[in-house]
């Protein structure tokens, strides 16, 4: 077997810190100096009725989040944190909560992220495809109960989505690990190696579509080291990017340079824009 590691260590083989993950120094990427407006939502659970963070977590959560747009000189300012005392929106138990929650608490003009304690169907947490270019798209929603990955690697990974980035796995049809045709199979990026998350080859030689929550994280790295065998059909060995903060590993560190391009492409391109 071929262990392979991550492109956190690989490629930058100098120490990380928030924001310096996958992003090349060598290449230039533009800077669009825009910061913002955030508005924090804090739920309460029923037992204690405080919530998960305090006001200074999360001024800490956004600096910390803001360092990894920090490249394209992108930021997020909470200029507002709202008390759900409602405990019964913590727990989530139907996504019809979440028009509700929209509508109770949110605010235009303005990114409105949402902490709960656990929502259904939704891995660490829910948020709008490409919501930059879409009415009432401004509204990401995380999950503080059994969710591994750390709160700042859940934001940035759904504000990639609010930016219209994909998951690097995204796809039904097997991306080859060289790929010719990278800008438009699996995420559409070309420097995000093939992630085969969430693909396994069964018994008849198929592959089929796996959710992430039914997937064990074990069977796929090691202390954030990429260790699963599968092949892909040419029989070459994956080695994904397990810091990606696109990615389904608990291991985000940061974005690549394509997807940082893409994110200002898709931020200039959007009509809707609500800020």
């Amino acid at each position: 077997m071929r262990y392979l590691i991550t492109l956190c260590l690989l490629v930058l083989l100098i120490p990380l810190s928030y924001g310096q993950g996958l992003d090349s120094k060598a290449q230039h990427l533009p800077c669009i100096e825009k910061s913002f407006p955030v508005l924090v939502h804090l739920s309460v659970d029923s037992t204690t009725r405080q919530p998960y963070l305090s006001g200074q977590d999360v001024m800490e959560l956004m600096e910390k989040v803001s360092a990894f747009f920090e490249p394209i000189c992108m930021s997020f300012n909470a200029c507002e944190i709202n008390l759900i005392n409602n405990y019964t929106f913590h727990n989530l138990v139907d996504q019809r909560r979440f028009r509700e929650l929209q509508v109770l608490h949110g605010k235009p003009r303005r990114i409105n992220i949402f902490i709960l304690g656990s929502i259904p169907n939704a891995t660490c947490g829910y948020s709008t495809y490409n919501g930059i270019n879409q009415e009432n798209g401004e509204f990401i929603f995380l999950e503080t109960d059994q969710c591994d990955d750390s709160l700042e690697g859940q934001l940035a990974h759904h504000l990639g989505h609010y930016f219209a980035l994909r998951d690097t796995y995204f796809g039904n049809d097997l991306e080859l690990v060289d790929d010719p045709n990278c800008s438009t199979s699996g995420d559409g990026i070309c420097d995000t190696p093939t992630d085969p998350f969430g693909l396994y080859n069964d018994v008849a030689g198929s592959y089929s579509d796996v959710l992430p929550e039914l997937v064990n994280m074990e069977e796929f790295i090691t202390d954030c080291e990429f260790t699963h065998e599968l092949l892909d059909p040419n029989g070459a060995y994956y080695q994904p990017q397990v810091g990606n903060i696109m990615s389904a590993y608990p291991c985000r560190c940061g974005f690549t340079n394509g997807q940082l391009l893409e994110i200002i492409s898709n931020y200039n391109s959007a009509t809707h824009k609500p800020y």
